[in-house]
């Protein structure tokens, strides 16, 4: 299969046209639509699919290897310079794919931990509630007890006086 080949099959108005979808799925998934989300997650799939698809293409045609990571980055510069615009464009394509989605992992873990921490805090307020409710009540049966003590000791000088 040759260059030219593979990227006649790469049909560039659907990728972008997938792409377009997701940045508006990821404007509408900002308010929590449960359709949305469906509609993301049945994207995201399809993107998949496409990624799937594009990258045996282009490990058939020798665009995709495992790269030396001692490459330096000049060369590596030189090389993505002459890489075909199609591929530039899907890989940056995989690439913004791939940071939408680490950053809905992120914002979903952020409000797990978010609803995690509501829950304890709430927990934290009622035992505080308790515990002021309990050192009121101690406080009011300190009082009292203070109150009897100062009655009980008019009464023992009273008794002293007249003993004595």
């Amino acid at each position: 299969m040759t260059t030219n080949n593979t990227f006649s099959a790469f049909n560039a108005g659907t990728a972008e046209r997938l792409m377009m979808s997701a940045d508006s799925l990821d404007f509408a998934l900002q308010g929590n639509n449960k359709k949305a989300t469906a509609a993301r997650q049945e994207l995201d799939l399809s993107a998949s699919l496409f990624d799937d698809w594009l990258a045996n293409d282009l490990q058939q045609v020798g665009y995709l290897n495992n790269e030396d990571p001692s490459l330096s980055s000049d060369l590596k510069r030189e090389r993505e310079s002459s890489e075909p615009p199609a591929l530039k464009r899907a890989k940056n394509t995989d690439a913004a794919r791939r940071s939408r989605h680490k950053k809905l992992v992120k914002m979903e873990g952020l409000e797990q931990r978010v609803a995690e921490l509501e829950v304890e805090n709430s927990m934290f307020e009622t035992k505080l509630n308790e515990v002021e409710l309990e050192r009121s009540l101690l406080a009011d049966k300190d009082q009292m007890q203070q109150a009897r003590i100062q009655e009980l000791e008019r009464m023992l000088a009273a008794v002293r006086e007249k003993i004595f």
